[in-house]
């Protein structure tokens, strides 16, 4: 499922589903501060979107899963050692302690 959202339709989400991914990276912009790599996507739209336009800059929510109750923390939390992978607790407040961290997508 996508959910589209943008400034030229303030307040409003369309919704659908990928329909189609370029292969590869297209189009890189270049800032002073920074560089954009944008990859072209296709998304077939659920229904009418009569407020959308060719042109219009959007933000898109792609959920390729969902799974209730799981936990999500940022990638950038994960450590490895060793090929194991974990991330630090707080416990009691102050002291830390590791978990080990299972894939998101395990092989097979």
């Amino acid at each position: 499922m996508v959910a589209i959202t943008g400034r030229a339709f303030w307040g409003t989400t369309y919704t659908g589903k990928v329909a189609r991914v370029a292969p590869a990276a297209a189009v890189t912009r270049q800032s002073q501060q920074s560089s954009e790599t944008t990859v072209e996507v296709v998304i077939a739209l659920a229904g009418p979107a009569p407020l959308l336009k060719p042109g219009h800059s959007v933000d898109l929510k792609v959920t390729t899963a969902s799974k209730p109750r799981a936990l999500t923390i940022p990638f950038e939390a994960v450590q490895e050692e060793k090929g194991q992978r974990y991330v630090y607790r707080i416990v009691d407040g102050w002291g830390l302690s590791y978990i080990s961290c299972l894939p998101a997508f395990p092989s097979g």
